[in-house]
């Protein structure tokens, strides 16, 4: 008579939950976790803005600022 462990074992669930796992991991690191939930721009008036979401509104649009240009004007 087989244990409830045997039918758990024989199951094709276990099959399809470790393959769906796999899926899921694969799709996250292959889209990584910054382009599946993007962090949404900082709202209202740039003058009213934080200095920390000034700082990550500029690392989002990819603005770097170097001691050369500081410079050079």
């Amino acid at each position: 008579m087989p244990t409830q462990l045997d039918r758990h074992l024989q199951s094709k669930n276990l099959f399809f939950g470790f393959a769906g796992l796999v899926t899921a991991v694969s799709a996250w690191v292959i889209w990584g976790p910054s382009d599946i939930f993007p962090k949404q721009d900082p709202a209202g008036e740039p003058e009213l803005w934080t200095e920390s979401q000034l700082r990550d509104y500029l690392k989002q649009v990819g603005y770097v600022r170097t001691c050369l240009e500081d410079i050079v004007g």
